[in-house]
């Protein structure tokens, strides 16, 4: 008999985040819905799990998805919102005002044309711990120095425009933000976000300053760039904070489980007594710098070091199977899916590698496998699909996605 392929764009439908009542205020994200955000002019993602992993081609919305449960998450903090989701996919760095102008209107969705010369997304989710949906709408209201780059916006000035007064020094272009040279302040517009019934406005200013700002988020939520691990100030610096937190020992001994022949994790300075570098005690009593190790055990004590130091917190995880080897994709996704348990983590990842999620799927769901038939699915596997004018999504659980790999091998990713 021929079997049928029962592929279907639907959402999955046995329930998602295993309660957690500790995990933070607001608890895990149940659902989301994202409209005029980016590439999308609405779509909605329902019964969120433990771990969900979106798939797709290239420039169908993984990334954009991952920067809107931020954006979410954050609530009115604008600094990290600033930070992550409108000038992070470019390193922080830009040229110049009308650069910088651009980031903020390529936020808005391609196809969303302005209201009263006002530009808005909205983000509504369900958290588990509220019995009402936490939604945010960010509106955007640019100043005439912006409307060269949209002329649309030009039927809303009243008489001539008032004279540009941006005058650029000659050390600022390419210089990232945190020295902006001799560039004065320049107003560009306006932020209105609204969380649920509170607004916070702020004037924006390129370079930006929002003066005091609303930094109560609605939820804990940490970003893991895909080559964070190459950056030696990043892992200095994630080991300072586990030091200051006395967690430098519950790191060790949990990083141990996955490189066996680690013994201790130290912060030696050189001998210029400026800067440190980490360092690896083998078995051997050999000290070896953590930049000297390959990418997987490097990115391993990012992805790791975030877990153990933002508990009960949302993880955007970009390119999730980035640099591990086949062979210890099965021992990486357990030990993941133990940590997201343990530490009460919900993590939204991207991926390209049909190999890692068949790794990830088998380790959980097959022979063996971490999870039972008994123990709720906490697994979400999210297709995203461009083939139409609009993003479609094929949303499987991951026994479902499991049984789709082993019975019919179909492709996740597209």
């Amino acid at each position: 008999m021929t079997k049928k392929n029962p592929r279907k764009k639907k959402q999955p439908k046995k329930s998602a985040p295993t309660k957690n009542n500790t995990a933070g205020d607001n608890g895990m994200y149940q659902s989301i819905s994202i409209e005029n955000f980016k590439c999308f002019k609405r779509i909605d993602l329902k019964n969120l799990g433990l771990i969900n992993i979106f798939f797709g081609p290239n420039n169908s919305g993984k990334t954009s998805v991952l920067e809107a449960v931020f954006a979410h998450a954050a609530g009115a903090n604008i600094y990290a919102f600033d930070g992550q989701v409108f000038n992070k996919r470019k390193n922080n760095i830009t040229s110049g005002l009308y650069d910088y102008g651009e980031n903020i209107f390529n936020m808005f969705n391609v196809f969303n044309n302005p209201v009263d010369g006002k530009y808005q997304f909205k983000i509504s989710a369900k958290l588990e711990n509220n019995t009402k949906k936490q939604i945010l709408l960010n509106t955007f209201t640019p100043d005439y120095v912006l409307y060269d780059l949209k002329t649309e916006l030009s039927k809303n000035i009243v008489g001539p425009a008032p004279e540009q007064k941006f005058i650029p020094g000659p050390n600022y272009p390419g210089q990232p933000l945190s020295h902006p040279g001799i560039v004065p302040p320049q107003k560009i517009g306006a932020w209105e976000i609204k969380v649920n019934d509170k607004t916070d406005r702020y004037d924006a200013y390129f370079p930006p300053n929002y003066g005091n700002v609303n930094r109560n988020p609605l939820k804990m939520v940490y970003v893991t760039d895909i080559l964070s691990h190459r950056d030696t100030i990043s892992e200095v610096k994630i080991y300072g904070q586990l030091k200051r937190s006395n967690l430098i020992g519950e790191f060790t001994s949990e990083l141990t489980k996955y490189f066996q022949e680690i013994r201790e994790i130290d912060l030696i300075p050189r001998p210029d007594g400026i800067a440190s570098s980490v360092y690896i005690g083998l078995d051997n009593e050999k000290k070896l710098p953590l930049s000297s190790f390959g990418d997987g055990l490097r990115r391993w004590f990012h992805v790791l070091g975030n877990f153990v130091l933002y508990k009960n917190a949302i993880h955007c995880i970009e390119e999730i199977d980035a640099t591990f080897h086949p062979e210890v994709q099965a021992p990486f996704a357990k030990r993941l899916y133990h940590y997201s348990k343990e530490f009460k983590n919900q993590i939204f990842a991207t991926s390209h590698s049909i190999e890692f999620v068949d790794s990830f799927l088998k380790s959980l769901f097959g022979p063996n496998g971490a999870i039972t038939d008994s123990d709720e699915d906490p697994i979400r596997i999210f297709t995203l699909d461009r083939s139409t004018d609009d993003i479609g999504i094929w949303a499987l659980s991951g026994r479902e996605a499991y049984d789709q790999r082993t019975q019919y091998n179909i492709d996740l990713r597209k």
